[in-house]
């Protein structure tokens, strides 16, 4: 699936309707389709009240339409509109007008106004907004971050840039987003990780041949892609088929980081997992990760992967190991951590002969590339890939909606993944898995199969427990179930 801004999805929209014939009525009734089985599928449907602010373009139309179908299946709600009600204009009166007929409570949005309700619809914006706004939908944005109510935003969390993410006075905070076609690009710069809460995209009846028509880069990972380079294990196959992977982690003082490394590269499939660690640490490897062998240098040309870094400390030790496998080791490598906070200059990563996945948390990537942190969450597409490009690199750069960059610019977003990654050595983890994928399959693959693996590990975590409480290593434990829902799509018994 891909990425567009919004200009692009105006051209899928004008494509569709223009080229393909499919009126533009169609396309509103299934967005708002597409709102009510999302929310019907919260549970409890027919017990939940309802507000809907709405302003007055396509947006609010399809917020209206959403309302219609609420009356219809018995729903109690509320309609605010915006700007001045005698100033609506083409659908959105029709909309209206046939919501009047109803018996639809519907009124003019005032700061009097009580938007209570179990659950908001936020219809205020669609994706073309940049800019300012008037005073009252300031205040409307404001009442609706500010109530106690499950928010849903109708194709993007109103005063969000759909293209840039930025954020020019404020933006409603979405629990839920459920956008139409594809996602948008905004939703992965600047503010929009933080506004979008969950988010679905629906299929709203735009053709193919439409999107075909306008290109993009960029391409948000879905179950399709997953299932497609999950690896294959034939039933004869043996560990060796698996592939060899190094860890090369863990210190006196962090010794469980290289702990969890491995032990998620055992998990990830890896056949062999070896270490190389501080002889103080093997005992606490061998107790918590029984299947390791353990390795005395890095120079055993067998491996498939090496990864590099979690817990190590960002010291001259950990940087001369990490330059010697750049310039000796010919397949693919892993650098997380402390091996990234030693390259003072990566102009080094030139000089490689294997092919390179780092993985730097925003911080991280600041110390590489130099840029602050806030101008690397401000642009997070464009600084992890100016800088796969600039050094013939793989990056994955964490955060919530993982951004990956190949050496070519090509880029992926993680769909998977929350708060509950917040949480020491949940990077370590991470690492690991990759390695384990590295040591068998394409790394690019691997970098994009561990990030969706890694944050749907926490996904199905947080359905059963709160995410103030997972640790590092309950995550690992998790991998086997992710995997396996994976394994079971593709395979159903």
């Amino acid at each position: 699936m891909l990425v567009y801004g919004p200009s692009q999805m105006r051209d899928i929209d004008k494509y569709t309707i223009n080229v393909s014939g499919i009126s533009e009525d169609f396309l509103m009734d299934k967005a708002a389709s597409a709102v009510f089985d999302q929310i019907k599928a919260t549970g409890d449907f027919f017990e939940k009240t309802f507000s809907v602010i709405c302003g007055k373009g396509n947006n609010a139309a399809d917020s209206l339409i959403l309302a219609k179908k609420l009356i219809k299946a018995g729903s109690k709600l509320k309609i605010f509109i915006i700007p001045e009600i005698k100033t609506l204009e083409g659908t959105v009166k029709k909309v209206h007008d046939e919501l009047l007929n109803t018996g639809a409570e519907i009124s003019q949005f005032s700061s009097d106004s009580d938007i209570t309700a179990d659950i908001l619809i936020d219809g205020i914006f669609g994706t073309g907004f940049r800019g300012m706004m008037p005073e009252p939908y300031l205040l409307a944005i404001e009442k609706i971050n500010n109530s106690a109510a499950f928010v849903v935003s109708v194709d993007i969390p109103s005063g969000l840039d759909g293209l840039s993410g930025d954020i020019t006075q404020n933006a409603v905070l979405a629990d839920l987003t459920i956008t139409f076609g594809a996602p948008k690009t905004g939703f992965f710069n600047a503010g929009g990780p933080g506004c979008v809460g969950r988010l679905v995209v629906s299929d709203i009846g735009l053709t193919k041949e439409a999107f075909d028509s306008v290109k993009s880069s960029i391409n948000f990972t879905d179950e399709k892609l997953i299932k497609d380079i999950m690896p294959k294990r034939k039933v004869d196959s043996n560990k060796g088929d698996f592939g060899k992977t190094l860890i090369i982690a863990g210190s006196a003082m962090m010794p469980g980081a290289g702990v969890l490394c491995a032990k998620a590269a055992y998990t990830a499939g890896a056949g062999y997992v070896y270490a190389l660690t501080e002889d103080t640490n093997r005992l606490l490897y061998a107790i918590h990760v029984p299947e390791l062998l353990h390795v005395n240098d890095h120079k055993n040309k067998k491996y498939d992967s090496i990864s590099i870094g979690p817990g190590m400390g960002a010291t001259h030790k950990t940087y001369a190991l990490l330059e010697d496998i750049l310039l000796n080791f010919d397949k693919n490598l892993v650098i997380d951590a402390d091996a990234i906070n030693c390259i003072k200059d990566p102009a080094i990563l030139l000089e490689k002969k294997s092919r390179v996945l780092l993985t730097p948390h925003p911080k991280e990537m600041s110390r590489l590339t130099g840029k602050s942190v806030e101008y690397i969450n401000n642009n997070r597409i464009d600084v992890c890939c100016e800088f796969s490009q600039t050094y013939n690199v793989l990056t994955l750069l964490k955060g919530r909606f993982s951004v990956i960059s190949d050496e070519k610019g090509k880029v992926y977003i993680n769909p998977t993944g929350n708060v509950a990654l917040a949480k020491a050595g949940t990077g370590d983890v991470l690492t690991g898995i990759a390695s384990g994928f590295a040591a068998n399959c394409d790394l690019l693959d691997a970098a994009i199969l561990s990030a969706y693996i890694h944050g749907l590990c926490a996904d199905i975590y947080v359905k059963e427990n709160s995410s103030f409480s997972l640790l590092a290593s309950e995550l690992i434990e998790i991998v086997p179930k992710a995997i396996k829902t994976i394994i079971n799509e593709l395979n159903p018994l």
